[in-house]
């Protein structure tokens, strides 16, 4: 079957459906540029077989060389680099920002998820329920055997160069310290990774190597949304039709609420306030018809991530008030 879609002529663009197997995600778009003889590929997919199988076969069909075509990577999640390694050798060159290769660096240095483990029980999270989560998400969604080793470490509009093309990584950290996209900006064409998706929204957690995850996120959603894009390609399912412009609206909004959210349960708590834990068994989630009590312990997990991007988000601008009660975090109400 071929998975394989062309999106523009000029320059040459082209989509790569890679599967997801056990992702609610379902599918990464591996996107492929071709200009004067040289191919840039954008991401590739998780560690496994069949990823591997559906981007090798997409790059056979476009007849681009593997050998020497060009990476360059969004960020460092493992849907977007496990399969990095096919592009290490002396042909190649691996681009990433250097922002998002200091986190990457940090998070593979030893104590990282140590670090978010202690952070998520003083929160309110059971520890006995952190246990295994980690083991779980390496297992079923692998990264690459070995460190990525960027050939060119970019800076926020260090512009670089596939045949005539011009390409402009711009910096939108949120989603993760130092996620990039790519905008070409003569053809108004942005590859926006996962800082904007069209159907759901990016996960944005709060992470030790990076304060205000949330405040960062909207500043840089109001970026991009003042770029010229004529068309821009997600990194996950479609554009729906909707417009660019229309959807960092939508997204701005969806956090808005949230935070609203968190206001009114603390509200309700009174002065004895609550967890962040407690908090985000309170927040209504899109969980298909189960609850926060209910899901998986890696969606749980997720979801105490992003009430905590929140309440640090309200911290920072003095809307709640964090105390230590029995060893925990506690939030309440604070300036309205």
């Amino acid at each position: 079957m071929n998975n394989v879609e062309k999106i523009t002529d000029l320059p040459e663009i082209y989509r790569i459906r890679i599967p997801l197997q056990s992702n609610a995600l379902k599918n990464l778009n591996v996107y492929v540029m071709k200009s004067e003889g040289q191919a840039l590929i954008v991401d590739t997919g998780f560690r496994t077989k069949e990823c591997k199988k559906a981007l090798l076969e997409g790059l056979s069909i476009l007849n681009v060389n593997i050998g020497t075509a060009s990476l360059f990577l969004t960020h460092t999640h493992t849907d977007h680099i496990g399969l990095a390694e096919l592009f290490s050798g002396d042909g190649n060159t691996i681009y990433m920002g250097e922002k998002e290769y200091d986190y990457y660096s940090y998070v593979n240095a030893g104590n990282y998820w140590s670090e978010q483990n202690k952070c998520y029980v003083k929160d309110g999270y059971p520890e006995e329920k952190l246990r295994g989560i980690l083991f779980v998400n390496s297992g079923k969604y692998p990264g690459p055997k070995s460190l990525i080793q960027p050939d060119i470490l970019l800076q926020d509009g260090e512009e670089f160069n596939l045949g005539n093309v011009r390409c402009r990584p711009i910096l939108v950290s949120g989603h993760t310290p130092g996620h990039m996209c790519l905008y070409l900006p003569d053809e108004k064409i942005l590859f926006l990774g996962d800082h904007v998706l069209f159907d759901i929204t990016p996960n944005i957690m709060a992470w030790p190597f990076m304060h205000d995850s949330l405040g960062r996120y909207l500043q840089s959603l109001s970026r991009i949304g003042r770029l010229d894009v004529r068309t821009a390609l997600p990194a996950h399912r479609d554009q729906n039709g909707v417009f660019l412009e229309q959807r960092v609206h939508e997204i701005k909004r969806h956090h808005l609420l949230r935070l609203e959210e968190i206001m009114s349960i603390l509200k309700e708590a009174g002065e004895k306030g609550l967890t962040p834990y407690e908090i985000a068994g309170k927040m209504e989630w899109s969980f298909h018809g189960k609850t926060f009590d209910t899901v998986s312990e890696q969606q749980r997990w997720f979801a105490m991530g992003e009430a905590r991007a929140h309440l640090f988000y309200l911290l920072e601008r003095d809307r709640v008030i964090v105390s230590e009660r029995e060893g925990q975090n506690v939030y309440t109400q604070g300036k309205q």
